[in-house]
């Protein structure tokens, strides 16, 4: 579909699927930018992986970089369209798991995944 001059044509898929919202974030910004990608040249499908990384690290409070996103992700091209890709190999190991944790009758019932244990995640480059 084209769009009138001076504006852009969006995917449903980008707002319902990838978690996308306007006014675009400055970590997208700077992914598509070091990318050297256009908005428009996204993929629908690969939207979500870059939104999610940036959730997850704000979630802990960490302010999700370029270099840390391409420590895991590469770009892909397929039709014209580019997308991000899980890099491998990559291994999680859980570590610090509190052994009170998994007693019953324990004080605090809603205990978040970050809560429980830290990801220390190793890649294979």
């Amino acid at each position: 579909m084209d769009a009138p001059p001076g504006y852009m044509t969006l995917y449903v898929a980008f707002f319902r699927e990838g978690d996308f919202r306007l006014p675009m974030s400055k970590f997208i910004r700077d992914i598509l930018t070091r990318y050297g990608i256009h908005f428009s040249q996204v993929n629908a499908l690969g939207l979500p992986r870059v939104t999610h990384f940036e959730f997850i690290y704000r979630g802990q409070k960490i302010e999700p970089t370029f270099e840390m996103f391409n420590v895991f992700y590469y770009v892909t091209s397929t039709g014209g369209f580019y997308s991000f890709n899980l890099e491998l190999p990559v291994y999680f190991l859980a570590v610090g798991i509190p052994q009170n944790v998994f007693m019953s009758g324990s004080k605090n019932s809603s205990i978040s995944v970050m809560e429980l244990f830290r990801l220390i995640c190793i890649t294979g480059r």
